[in-house]
C-alpha cells in the first residue's frame, strides 16, 4: 500500500499541487517553432510579411540558396525576480525558420525591412519570356545524284 489515503484523493492531491506550481506567472512558450506569413501578388511581383514580435533586427536573417528564401530567427531571453525569500530565474531560447521558392522571381532584386515587428519582404517577378508563335517548318527532300530537277 502506497499510504491510508485512498488512491483518487492522493492522485486529486499530487494534480492540484502540480496546477498550483504551473499556474504561477511563467512566460508562455511559443505555441509552434514558426511564425505567421501573409504572402500578396501584384502586378510587379509578391509582398512577404513575417509577424516576428518581439525580435531585434540582428536576430534575423534572409539568405537566399538554391533558389529558396530561408527567413530564419534565434531569440533568448533572461527573467529574474528577487524576493525577501525566493528567487524565481526563467531562460528561454528559440529559433525559427521557414522557406520559400524563388522560382519566377528577381533574386538580385529581392528587398526587405524590418519595423515593428513585421519583416516585410519584396520579391520582384522576372520578366516573363516572350511566348513564340506557332510557325511551320518546310520538309525538304534530300537531291539524289544524278536526279535533275523537274518542274
Amino acid at each position: 500500500m502506497y499510504t491510508l489515503v485512498p488512491y483518487r484523493r492522493l492522485l486529486k492531491t499530487q494534480n492540484d499541487l502540480m496546477s498550483r506550481f504551473f499556474d504561477q506567472s511563467f512566460p508562455s512558450a511559443p505555441a509552434s517553432a514558426s511564425f505567421r506569413v501573409d504572402i500578396r501578388e501584384n502586378e510587379t511581383g509578391y509582398t512577404l510579411q513575417a509577424e516576428l514580435p518581439g525580435m531585434k533586427e540582428e536576430q534575423i536573417e534572409l539568405s537566399v540558396n538554391n533558389d529558396m528564401l530561408t527567413i530564419s530567427a534565434d531569440s533568448s531571453s533572461e527573467v529574474k525576480q528577487e524576493k525577501e525569500r525566493s528567487y524565481y530565474c526563467e531562460r528561454s531560447f528559440g529559433h525559427v525558420e521557414r522557406s520559400f521558392s524563388l522560382e519566377g522571381i528577381q533574386q538580385d532584386q529581392i528587398t526587405a525591412a524590418y519595423v515593428n515587428g513585421l519583416l516585410t519582404v519584396t520579391l520582384p517577378k522576372s520578366q516573363p519570356e516572350p511566348v513564340k508563335g506557332a510557325r511551320k517548318i518546310a520538309i525538304n527532300a534530300p537531291k539524289l545524284e544524278g536526279e535533275t530537277q523537274q518542274q
